[in-house]
Order: C-alpha cells, then structure tokens, then sequence
C-alpha cells in the first residue's frame, strides 16, 4: 500500500527531464519490490492456509476450550503441577 501510494505521488509530481527519468526509475524499482512482496504474500498465504476449513476450526476450538478451562480453574496452573511434584519428592516450594 505504501509502495503504490509512493508511486502515484511520484507520477502525479514529476516533472519533465532528468527528475522524470529519474521518476521512472524509482518506479521501476517499486514495481519490482511490490512483485517480491506479493510473491512472499502468497508463500505465508499458502503455509497459513494449507490446513483444511474444518480442521483449522476444530484445533482452533480446542484452545479455545482449554482456555476456557483454565480461566474457569479446572486446570491446574503450572505453579500448582510443580507443587505438587515437589511435595512428591519430599521438597517444599
């Protein structure tokens, strides 16, 4: 977006000669640069959505629940694992 915002306030700006030329050369290099950062768009595009609708869905849903379940308390907390772990062992935390 800033890139095509860039280029369209150089070409709305230039002006004739040497500032033109130098114009078309930086918008050459925008071009350039929104094509290497569409195609690394569609490369995160694709690894982020390689897992199917339903699947995404139901992983998503599962953190959700467990969230929910720690939030409410029926989780133990890390915390109170390795208390218990400790008491145990012998040791006391």
């Amino acid at each position: 977006h800033d890139l095509a915002f860039l280029e369209q306030r150089l070409i709305k700006h230039s002006r004739k000669g040497k500032a033109d030329r130098a114009a078309e050369a930086l918008s050459e290099l925008i071009g350039l640069r929104e094509k290497e950062l569409q195609r690394t768009a569609a490369a995160l595009g694709e690894r982020f959505y390689a897992e199917k609708p339903k699947v995404f869905a139901r992983r998503i849903s599962h953190y959700f629940e467990e969230w929910e379940m720690v939030k409410a308390g029926h989780v133990a907390s890390v915390k109170e694992i390795a208390r218990a772990a400790t008491a145990l062992n012998g040791l006391s935390v």
